[in-house]
């Protein structure tokens, strides 16, 4: 009988926690995947969208005002976690998918009657930024709850949807905008995103989302005592600053600058997202391994990823566009998939991963916001030369590795002791 009692509490400990694998649990992992389709994958391939507008659909307005759209969706995007995170934790997951699903698709069907720059900007970036934002933060937050040990490997395939959005929707955009419209391809992505909301939220089963949580702060102001926290924040703060401005710029200046054909220029974006598919995973499996981690993986990638924008100076074939488009992605890839997995180590506990991350973002939220309209009033509408936006991208990436560099040696410290 004592060896019976003693052996229950073993078994009740297995069965609590994260199920780390199994059938459920990898189904999870899907339905992220498909949120990252309905929001990184959509915030991605704003390049089609900034290029049309500038030639056909918006013609009188500067690439810096335009870029404001979808700046203002990537902003939303991040910036929301400040409500989503403190709804999630409080179990109002259904609440949160249903919600930004809706605004998410009413956005589309919204910008497939816009003509205006206004309304514009309400549709596609006000409205489907607040719909991404909504439904960004439960979906990851999912996986956080459903793996421990193999976490890096489920939020490294989980964000490969963003790329497969980002390959998927430009070249949509691109095959049938000259047959039927944009008006009619926006309600066509409408019908996709709604299709995809609802795969998703049945994949990822709300019934089954409902955990005991505590009601935990959401600002931990200890936070701001320690340098290599605020020092991941404002390289990423850097990082963000910069890391906008290929994917939105590479179209309109392959199109304008370097002299391509429009279909080229327009699948360069999709060439580009395409390698990110990988840079999403592989690195997840290197952040694995003990004497790497996470941060030095993380500085690796923000170092590459700014000595390659600014080596966009020297590009002036179409050879040389497209192998730089597919290095570009590889390490964006990198950069999207890791900065959660240096967050809990540098926290002090578990207890307050949560908030750090939601403050992270949210402060970084502000330099996707002016990145991307900055670089755009860089460009000099006469010569089509975008040299200087180019400079401000890799030497705001280059700068933010530096920043880096401190909390990557933090993490490698508390490793070895």
């Amino acid at each position: 009988m004592s060896s019976i009692s003693m052996d229950e509490p073993r078994l009740a400990a297995r069965t609590i926690g994260p199920p780390n694998g199994g059938t459920s649990a990898w189904l999870k992992v899907f339905g992220c995947f498909l949120i990252f389709i309905n929001t990184y994958g959509i915030a991605s391939s704003f390049g089609s969208y900034q290029a049309f507008y500038e030639i056909h659909g918006l013609p009188g307005y500067s690439p810096s005002a335009i870029s404001w759209i979808g700046t203002v969706q990537v902003f939303l995007l991040g910036f929301m976690g400040i409500l989503a995170g403190p709804l999630y934790d409080r179990g109002h997951v259904c609440l949160l998918l249903a919600t930004g699903c809706f605004m998410l698709v009413f956005g589309f069907f919204m910008l497939s009657i816009s003509h205006e720059f206004y309304q514009i900007m309400l549709s596609q970036g006000v409205c489907v930024g607040l719909g991404t934002g909504l439904t960004y933060v439960p979906a990851v937050s999912l996986i956080s709850n459903t793996f421990t040990t193999k976490r890096p490997i489920a939020n490294g395939l989980a964000a490969s949807g963003s790329a497969v959005g980002g390959v998927l929707l430009p070249v949509i955009f691109r095959y049938l905008t000259p047959s039927i419209g944009l008006h009619w391809v926006n309600r066509i992505f409408g019908f996709m995103t709604l299709g995809i909301s609802i795969a998703a939220v049945a994949l990822l089963r709300p019934e089954d989302l409902h955990q005991q949580r505590h009601h935990k702060s959401f600002f931990d102001a200890s936070a701001l005592k320690e340098p290599s926290y605020v020092l991941l924040c404002l390289g990423l703060f850097f990082l963000e600053l910069g890391y906008w401005i290929p994917p939105f710029m590479i179209t309109p200046y392959a199109r304008l600058s370097l002299g391509t054909s429009a279909d080229f220029a327009f699948y360069l974006l999709a060439i580009m997202n395409a390698a990110g598919f990988v840079g999403r995973i592989v690195p997840a499996f290197a952040a694995q391994i003990r004497v790497i981690g996470p941060a030095w993986t993380l500085f690796v990638g923000v170092l590459s990823l700014g000595i390659l924008v600014l080596s966009w100076l020297a590009i002036k074939s179409v050879v040389g566009l497209t192998v730089w488009c597919i290095l570009v992605g590889f390490m964006s890839g990198i950069t999207v998939s890791l900065p959660n997995a240096v967050v809990p180590r540098l926290s002090p506990s578990a207890s307050v991963v949560g908030a750090r991350t939601g403050m992270m973002w949210s402060f970084v939220s502000f330099a996707a916001l002016i990145g991307a309209p900055i670089a755009g009033a860089l460009v000099d509408p006469q010569t089509n030369s975008y040299k200087h936006g180019q400079m401000f991208s890799g030497i705001s990436i280059c700068f933010a590795a530096a920043l880096l560099t401190v909390p990557a040696i933090q993490v490698g410290r508390k490793r070895t002791e």
